[in-house]
């Protein structure tokens, strides 16, 4: 819609290259040109998450604990049955134990299964 701009007169728009006719109630060549519009805007927005469970000292020293019984049930019934077969448990039994904690800290996935497992029986 054109309007006047002084007397507020609407008229049609002037034609595209003519000159512009002045207003037939005030003489004004001053125009206003209104417009509406509007907009709609929609969005979607999702995450997801992993948590995973760190290794705390409660988790480890459990872990420790119930490793370190095993390990040490297995050395004594390998010594008892043969002294040769004890220090060969004792030797892999060390080498499994070191393995299994470096595996612990250093391997994600069995981190996450072990610290899982922990989880549970510690309660945190």
């Amino acid at each position: 819609m054109t309007r006047c701009s002084d007397c507020g007169a609407e008229f049609p728009p002037d034609e595209p290259g003519s000159e512009r006719r002045a207003c037939p109630n005030c003489g004004s060549l001053r125009r206003t040109h209104e417009s509406s519009g509007s907009l709609t805007a929609t969005g979607t927005l999702s995450a997801q998450a992993a948590v995973e469970r760190g290794v705390n000292e409660t988790r480890m020293a459990a872990f420790a604990v119930i490793f370190t019984t095993v390990v040490g049930v297995g050395v004594t019934v390998g010594f008892e049955t043969c002294p040769l077969l004890g220090v060969l448990a004792s030797i892999f039994t060390a080498a499994a134990t070191a393995l299994m904690l470096a595996a612990v800290y250093r391997v994600p996935a069995v981190r996450r299964v072990v610290m899982e497992v922990m989880h549970r029986v510690t309660g945190q």
